[in-house]
């Protein structure tokens, strides 16, 4: 996520994370992510957060872009292929895609 991010940041375009298990061990969540580098914007959801969406979701990670409108452009949830590998994060080939996709209108 984060060397797609890094192409798109300044293109009217966001990458957000949410780091549904990180209330607990938010010190341990922000040396993560400092040490990954990652500097696009994760949440750490509260209590009505997690109850109102991340308990919806059901499995983690999965991927959801929503264009401006809050219409869902591409979902990826979580689960397997043939070869038994998870299939849940978008690749930066697909969110530079769609973002390419998105971005001529």
């Amino acid at each position: 996520m984060q060397a797609a991010y890094s192409e798109i940041k300044d293109k009217d375009f966001n990458i957000v994370g949410i780091v549904e298990d990180g209330k607990d061990n938010e010190d341990g969540v922000n040396k993560i992510l400092s040490e990954k580098k990652v500097t696009y914007t994760n949440i750490i959801p509260d209590d009505k957060f997690y109850d109102d969406f991340v308990s919806l979701v059901g499995a983690f990670p999965t991927s959801i872009l929503v264009n401006d409108k809050g219409e869902i452009l591409k979902a990826k949830l979580p689960g397997k292929d043939v070869k038994q590998k998870r299939l849940s994060i978008l690749t930066k080939q697909e969110i530079l895609d769609i973002f390419k996709e998105n971005s001529k209108k």
